[in-house]
């Protein structure tokens, strides 16, 4: 009897079915309690320590689901340049835009948890903003791998996968951004509050900022979220529910507020959270494997 070969193809760890589904009660439990907290008494009280640990619980959860794809020495050093990338980017632009002493109070709110930087009166950089976008970032990309799963041999993958992933964190942004200026009270650039040319207090150029950075980001990282031999040929819906479940988070924010206008937000996001899962769940099917019959049995009759 011949011993089966042995290979030698090196050996990485990867998150089993059983770490993730804790991972994801974690996750869930700290979405529970915020969305709750915030339906029932709005943004008082422990809802900031509820918010801040939600925002660093999906963005590890985010890192955790591509972990199942990527080796560790890929993944590790995609996120720490995703932080460190926006980090530098937020803080070069909330230094020249913020201004406190406006009537509008232009900058990043106190509300907004502790900030890591700061300059005179002006917070530079609250703790959670790299997070989040880690967060967006690295779900998105992953999502848009899903979905774009029957064109992977498309010459042009690359220009799709970069172009969707950055409009999918902008469908984010767009119920992010009447969150945090209605509802959460994270931020406010807009000086002129009678500007038309805004959405819901955000305006029209925070859009096209949201759009450079994520680019930038993906532009540094990108090479570190690419590799020839994945963990894992067949993909997961994990990084798609990381990313439904921020978009879900900030539109169930909105409909605290629903009453002031903010109902063009939460349609928004429902418009383009269906055919983004509904894409991501169709690139998923197609990717599981064929299920291969089972061989009818032998007969003893058939076998003499």
């Amino acid at each position: 009897m011949t011993r089966p070969a042995r290979s030698h193809a090196p050996q990485h760890w990867r998150p089993a079915d059983a770490h993730l589904y804790a991972a994801w009660g974690v996750v869930l439990l700290a979405f529970v309690l915020s969305i709750a907290w915030l339906l029932t008494k709005g943004t008082t009280g422990p809802w900031r320590w509820f918010d801040g640990a939600f925002i660093l619980l999906i963005s590890l959860m985010s890192v955790f689901a591509a972990a199942r794809r990527l080796p560790a020495q890929n993944i590790v050093p995609a996120a720490l340049i995703i932080l460190a990338t926006s980090a530098v980017a937020i803080a070069t632009f909330a230094y020249y835009v913020s201004d406190p002493s406006s009537n509008a109070k232009v900058g990043f709110d106190d509300s907004f948890g502790p900030s890591i930087l700061n300059s005179n009166e002006k917070r530079l950089l609250p703790w959670q903003v790299p997070f989040l976008i880690l967060a967006m970032t690295l779900s998105s990309r992953e999502t848009t791998r899903l979905m774009l799963r029957p064109w992977r041999r498309d010459k042009n993958y690359g220009l799709w996968l970069l172009g969707i992933s950055t409009l999918l964190v902008l469908f984010i942004c767009v119920a992010m951004e009447p969150f945090a200026n209605k509802v959460a009270a994270w931020w406010n650039w807009q000086r002129n509050t009678s500007n038309a040319y805004s959405w819901h207090g955000a305006p029209w150029w925070a859009f096209v900022c949201w759009a450079a950075l994520v680019l930038v980001v993906y532009w540094f990282a990108g090479p570190w979220l690419i590799v020839k031999r994945p963990l894992s040929m067949i993909p997961d819906l994990t990084p798609v529910g990381v990313w439904l479940l921020l978009l879900i988070y900030f539109t169930l924010g909105n409909v605290t507020k629903i009453a002031d206008g903010l109902w063009q937000p939460v349609i928004a996001a429902v418009v383009a959270g269906i055919p983004v899962c509904f894409m991501a769940w169709r690139g998923w099917k197609l990717s599981q494997p064929p299920v291969t019959p089972a061989p009818a049995p032998v007969s003893s009759s058939e076998a003499a």
